[in-house]
């Protein structure tokens, strides 16, 4: 099936959606955490979808932000100007994988934009998630605690700090969402690489079967 492919060059950040030969009129934002998805697999995710008639976008900004304020009001662009280029219902999906739940669950409470359901693949919903995520590798720890202190101007990292941040950037929000966990082992993440292109579809049929539930029948 023929897919069409647009580029956004948006705020210095490259970004890009994919359009079905026959859309089906709905959006899904990816939010995928590239660190444990490994790019090859984001793109069998992505042609599930697109095969279903969806207009899938993403964005190359989740690398380094860690959930800031720029990294929401970027998305937030990037939808909106999406909204504006194509005729799709103006309620879109969410689909975030890892630390990209950090910016999903701040979009979830925006007032500007709207949306219709959100899906979460091994989430890290908090700072202080990723914290304890990441402290048995000292080499990432290190690297999160100085990205993360850069983009919410911090001058030291620690939990009450983290725990501080947090309670900023996240508040209660009413949407009907669910959590996909895949099974890995603690001491072995690049499982997570290594899933094979059947299990990674099937994933995402699961995520599009809950989708499909907030899709009005025609």
């Amino acid at each position: 099936m023929p897919v069409y492919v647009r580029y956004i060059d948006l705020n210095g950040c490259k970004n890009s959606y994919c359009i079905p030969e026959k859309p089906n009129g709905y959006a899904l934002f990816m939010l995928l955490d590239y660190q444990t998805f490994h790019s090859d697999h984001a793109e069998y995710f992505i042609e599930t979808f697109v095969k279903k008639g969806y207009i899938v976008f993403s964005s190359g900004l989740l690398i380094a932000e860690w959930g800031s304020k720029t990294a929401v009001k970027h998305a937030e662009h990037l939808i909106q100007l999406l909204l504006r280029q194509e005729i799709i219902n103006e309620k879109i999906f969410l689909c975030a994988e890892g630390t990209g739940a950090l910016i999903a669950q701040q979009l979830c409470c925006s007032e500007d934009i709207h949306i219709r359901a959100a899906a979460f693949i091994n989430p890290l919903l908090s700072l202080q998630d990723c914290l304890i995520h990441y402290h048995e590798d000292e080499v990432t720890l290190k690297r999160f605690k100085k990205e993360m202190s850069r983009q919410h101007g911090l001058s030291h990292c620690d939990r009450e700090s983290v725990a501080n941040v947090d309670e900023k950037l996240f508040t209660a929000y009413h949407l009907p969402v669910q959590s996909f966990l895949r099974h890995v082992k603690k001491d072995n993440v690049e499982e997570l690489v290594k899933v094979n292109p059947l299990e990674t579809r099937l994933l995402a049929n699961e995520v599009s079967d809950f989708f499909e539930k907030f899709i009005p029948a025609t």
